[in-house]
């Protein structure tokens, strides 16, 4: 891709750096059903050249739109360093609450912008686009009639979203007003992250289905390190009355199926790219494996009909 030329990143190295080993993580690759041979740099994962570029005034290529979501991110790596090392702690497990009201709102605004800023979420706007051209050629062709639009491409439509106040508004609100609950895993199951690395889970069986984060039927999951995953617990969700006693503070689980259920979500989710720490290589080729093959089946299925 053109543009200034520079790698954009779509995952911050200094989130992606908690599951890394001098600064490389290993990656497994969903479209080729493949681990990549080497361990790859966290200053080329998850990237693009040119990514979120636009054109400004005069005409220009402008890498302006990176740059501000940079300075927003970036600085926000230091307070999930901070809460990794409070949860690991085990003399905080318990009552000790994780946030202050002013780093709630810092992590708000990260997890926000890190929703709508990857490349599924890319993805999905060149869909509805795509949709949307293929339906008014289908319609011109039928009545004989040139059909024109000013209908923008899906780069620029992903590109308005995350500069669009209204709907940054109504995700910051939906997790803000929502139960955080900040899991430690005290088990040998190691936890994955991947290129979209905030996600959700489906709690009900009785869910309708879309792609919708406002469903009362999910619930948000973000992975901060291989022992600490933040779950976004809304009112009405399976689990809420059993974590609204948790709210900004640590639960200790100690079930293994648990972490392998996030871990198999996160996969799922994933646009391609899984990241996983080097040291765990053994254990994840086997899940990754797994679910490649098809395994297990059956929750892999619900979680695919749930799009």
């Amino acid at each position: 891709m053109g543009g200034t030329g520079t790698d954009q990143h779509t995952v911050p190295q200094t989130y992606l750096k908690r599951f890394a080993k001098n600064n490389h993580v290993a990656v497994y690759n969903k479209e080729l059903s493949d681990f990549l041979k080497k361990t790859k740099s966290i200053k080329s994962r998850p990237s693009e050249k040119g990514f979120y570029d636009t054109i400004d005034g005069d005409g220009k290529q402008t890498d302006a739109i990176d740059k501000a979501l940079d300075k927003i991110l970036d600085p926000t790596g230091k307070l999930l360093e901070k809460i990794d090392k409070f949860c690991n702690d085990a003399k905080n497990h318990g009552n000790s609450a994780v946030l202050s009201a002013a780093e709630k709102e810092q992590l708000v605004c990260y997890l926000t912008l890190q929703l709508l800023k990857t490349f599924k979420a890319r993805s999905i706007a060149e869909n509805f686009t795509n949709t949307i051209n293929a339906q008014l050629a289908e319609l011109a062709e039928r009545n004989s009639k040139t059909i024109t639009t000013d209908l923008p491409d899906g780069k620029s439509v992903h590109l308005a979203q995350l500069m669009d106040g209204r709907q940054l508004s109504d995700y910051a609100h939906f997790l803000f007003d929502a139960v955080w609950v900040f899991v430690y895993n005290n088990t040998n199951v190691s936890l994955i992250t991947s290129d979209s690395p905030v996600f959700r889970i489906v709690t009900r069986n009785t869910h309708t289905g879309g792609d919708i984060f406002f469903d009362e039927d999910n619930e948000i999951c973000f992975p901060i390190s291989r022992k600490v995953i933040l779950r976004i617990v809304k009112s009405g969700v399976k689990w809420f009355e059993e974590h609204k006693g948790y709210n900004n503070k640590i639960m200790v689980k100690n079930d293994p199926q648990y972490f392998e259920t996030v871990n198999t979500c996160c996969f799922v989710r994933a646009n391609n790219e899984i990241y996983y720490h080097p040291d765990d290589c053994k254990a994840l080729v086997n899940k990754c494996l797994e679910l490649t093959a098809g395994y297990p089946e059956k929750t892999l299925q619900a979680l695919k009909a749930s799009y």
